[in-house]
């Protein structure tokens, strides 16, 4: 039996939208299996409560190993709110057995903060990458982590 995590995600071209994931063991979002890239991840509060106030860690928020997903978006609808857990907030790169992590863009999401911005509710890291060709944040407004 694996360490328990919230969404293991075993196939590709999914959106994972509006959830509240908190208090697992384990990451809560997985995107390591062969074949899973291509997903979006917008509009969670991944490590808090729901109203973004309070830290309910995961150990990880998320934990990717395959290539082209998208994780926040340039529009506030779009961000993630990832704070608050034990680990990283999120993880690029390090998954053992998972094909490479290439052409991910992590954008627009709040890492570390409370929902508002404003308050710190920190992570134990913001961003692990051990992959390449990885995009964080970008010049356009709202793109900034």
């Amino acid at each position: 039996m694996g360490v328990p995590v919230g969404l293991d995600l075993r196939s590709g071209n999914n959106t994972i939208k509006g959830l509240s994931i908190n208090r697992f063991y384990g990451a809560a979002i997985v995107i390591s299996s062969a074949m899973t890239g291509g997903n979006t991840i917008q509009a969670n509060y991944i490590g808090t409560n729901t109203a973004g106030d309070t830290a309910l860690p995961n150990g990880i928020g998320i934990v990717i190993g395959t290539p082209n997903n998208l994780i926040g978006g340039s529009t506030a609808s779009e961000r993630n709110l990832i704070s608050g857990n034990q680990g990283s907030g999120i993880q690029i790169g390090l998954v053992p057995n998972a094909g490479a992590a290439t052409g991910n863009v992590v954008v627009g999401n709040l890492i570390g903060t409370d929902a508002a911005g404003t308050a710190p509710l920190p992570n134990n890291s913001g961003i692990i990458i051990v992959s390449s060709q990885t995009t964080i944040g970008g010049l356009s407004a709202g793109q900034a982590n």
